[in-house]
């Protein structure tokens, strides 16, 4: 970004303060003393081209003022008793440690990069893109664009009705009714003209100095790169003036005066008088005058009363297709529209705007901190994953609610299609120009049992060409030892599935490494420590469960805390999900046919290691229960000599995400750095 346009973001913001200022006491201002540091940190420094990093930090600033701006006034006027937007909760949305961290960062980036050397004037230079609004050109609201278009045939009958007089037209309003907005959609469809954009201060300051930085700032236009690095320090206003003379005499141009405040006109009288603007015999047609300012006295001193625009106030439907449209991570990601948070709230929302469009683009980032929170990172969400089958009334109720939080592409059923469909569909979708932030998933959010977990771990594995992103096993249904082991818990309730509470749990999981395939449907051959050991136990025992994790079945950890002294003469070890080792144990009455029976002790600890192998042999039962992650069925015994070799080990590891409540041997660092 030019230091142009930075400079005008600084003094938006300048400006801003001292207009409010001037409207409210200063002690009524939320945060007052904090927008007084950074106003004195931006007036002692200099902004230059090579400050591309304050962009973000002065559209920040300048957002978060306008927000309590609009706070303060909301406060101010009468609610209904009712009201979910009373006295009490925008302050609770807006006022709490959030807002407070963002001005403390600002404030922190200003110092970081501060310049002591002196400011340049309080006018910015002008700049084709600068504008109160955040909206880009594309997203103004078609009834804003439809008064765009009056104000362009008011322009053309203009230059009829006065045959010879420069063209000017005054946009008035009250604040936030989008007259920079409709300013900036106008100027930036004269692309062939002289084009000058000057932000006025509220007040101008005796001595010439203000004026003498108008007509410099008129000599630097945009559009003009031969006039843009000239050195006008040394000119006097008159050799100014003169020199705005012959640029503006032989050229097609347009001036915009954004932000008219002082009644003192003196500066555009000597403007007007000097440049001919309504001396019919000077024969000036080319030149466009726009002036935006809330007093229409002002205006109608400037322009004319016949050259006057007043802003209309935008519909309820508008306002509200704006809420819902506006970025509010500044990423592209949006408030979802059928959320019943805000469609239960919409009326009032509605009337809470009155018309105003800055009042929707600013509730729509208090409305994302309530629904969504801000401390979540939208880029470290990719995907949601969910099988409703696993749990089929919570299912049905996360997908339809999750879809009202988050773009719809975000969060599939994948209880009838196979994963890796899921994942090309997603991809395909990320790599499309409006959604290019999107580029490399970094986390999966999964819905789901054990089974389900498999086949996200299998689809994640058989794509090597893609990285791998992490993923975090959230439980829905009963066979839920994964989600267990990684300290999701077994059951979760409806408040943890709310997006505040589920999110902040997902961005604060750690990254550890667990064994993928030991979770997979695999046979291979098994050995312990490279030897061939048969494993001898007790005729009591009746079944044997074989564990990759300290969780089965729905949180019970049958391994338990080995003694001291099977620890020393067996060398057993307590049970972790990333060790590498399989627990093998063995109970006396844990199966009833084809049912799991609740268990209340560890059972008997037969083995713990890397590689084991099962036979079934042919014997008195003619076929053996059995359950692999949930999935249950009766393996036949063979009726023959020949053995059934049922092989599970450690192959390779996957990425998962684990909260502080995990059973992990290697915890990460603070630095949350990768565990090997």
């Amino acid at each position: 970004m030019s230091a142009d346009a930075l400079e005008f973001l600084k003094n938006k913001f300048l400006n801003d303060l001292r207009e409010a200022e001037d409207e409210h006491l200063p002690h009524e201002i939320p945060f007052h003393s904090s927008f007084q540091e950074i106003r004195k940190l931006l007036q002692k420094r200099k902004i230059t081209r090579s400050q591309d990093c304050m962009k973000d930090c002065l559209n920040q600033l300048n957002i978060t003022l306008a927000n309590c701006i609009i706070s303060l006034e909301n406060r101010k006027m009468q609610r209904k008793k009712d009201s979910w937007l009373g006295p009490c909760l925008l302050p609770a949305l807006q006022f709490n440690c959030e807002t407070r961290g963002k001005l403390l960062a600002i404030k922190k980036k200003l110092l970081s990069t501060s310049d002591e050397s002196q400011a340049k004037s309080s006018l910015p230079a002008p700049s084709s893109w600068s504008c109160s609004s955040s909206l880009s050109i594309d997203q103004i609201p078609p009834e804003i664009d439809k008064q765009g278009e009056e104000i362009e045939h008011l322009l053309v009958g203009a230059s009829d009705r006065d045959e010879g007089i420069t063209r000017k037209i005054g946009i008035v309003g009250p604040g936030g009714s989008g007259k920079t907005l409709l300013a900036r959609k106008i100027f930036a469809t004269h692309l062939n003209d002289y084009r000058i954009w000057i932000d006025l201060p509220l007040k101008m300051r005796e001595g010439g100095e203000d004026f003498k930085n108008i007509l410099e700032a008129m000599l630097k236009p945009y559009s003009d790169e031969q006039h843009r690095d000239m050195n006008y320090k040394d000119y006097s206003e008159e050799e100014l003036l003169e020199e705005v003379c012959k640029v503006l005499g032989s050229r097609k141009y347009l001036i915009v005066f954004d932000g008219i405040c002082d009644i003192n006109l003196e500066w555009y009288s000597r403007l007007e008088k000097r440049l001919g603007w309504d001396n019919v015999s000077k024969q000036d047609r080319n030149g466009i005058i726009i002036i935006t300012t809330r007093l229409p006295g002002v205006a109608k001193r400037m322009v004319g009363s016949q050259n006057l625009y007043h802003m209309q106030p935008i519909s309820n439907e508008a306002n509200w297709k704006l809420l819902v449209s506006v970025p509010v991570d500044g990423k592209g990601v949006h408030l979802p529209e059928q959320n019943g948070f805000l469609q239960r709230m919409k009326n009032e929302i509605e009337d809470k705007c009155d018309g105003l469009p800055l009042a929707g683009m600013a509730l729509a980032n208090v409305m994302a901190q309530y629904i969504i929170g801000e401390e979540f990172n939208f880029e470290k969400l990719r995907l949601l994953m969910i099988n409703p089958k696993d749990s089929p009334k919570l299912g049905e109720d996360l997908i339809i609610s999750r879809r009202s939080i988050f773009q719809q592409f975000l969060v599939c059923d994948i209880s009838e299609i196979a994963s890796h469909r899921t994942f090309d569909d997603f991809y395909q979708v990320v790599s499309t120009p409006r959604l290019n932030f999107l580029q490399t998933p970094e986390r999966i959010l999964v819905f789901g049992g054990d089974a389900t977990a498999n086949r996200v771990l299998g689809a994640l594995s058989d794509r090597e060409d893609l990285p791998h992103p992490l993923v975090a096993m959230v439980p829905l249904g009963n066979e839920v030892n994964i989600s267990v082991s990684l300290g999701w818990g077994k059951q979760v309730t409806e408040t943890d599935y709310k997006p505040e509470i589920l999110l902040r749990k997902l961005q604060n999981a750690d990254e550890i490494l667990i064994d993928r395939n030991a979770a997979l449907p695999i046979s291979i051959k098994i050995k312990d420590q490279g030897q061939w050991k048969k494993l001898d136990f007790p005729h009591s025992i009746k079944s044997i469960v074989c564990l990759n994790m300290p969780s089965f079945p729905g949180g019970l950890d049958p391994w338990g805390l080995p003694k001291q002294k099977k620890k020393q003469r067996r060398n057993f070890t307590a049970s972790y999900v990333d060790d590498q080792l399989l627990e093998v144990i063995g109970f006396k009455d844990a199966w009833h046919g084809e049912d799991f029976l609740p268990l209340d002790t560890h059972g008997t600890r037969l083995a713990q290691v890397d590689r084991i192998q099962f036979e079934l042999q042919k014997g008195e039962a003619k076929h053996v229960y059995m359950s692999f992650d949930g999935t249950k069925w009766k393996q036949p015994t063979p009726e023959d000599d020949d053995t059934y070799p049922i092989g599970i080990s450690y192959s390779c590891a996957t990425k998962m995400l684990a909260t502080q409540t995990s059973k992990c041997k290697l915890r990460p660092s603070a630095s949350k750095d990768e565990t090997k």
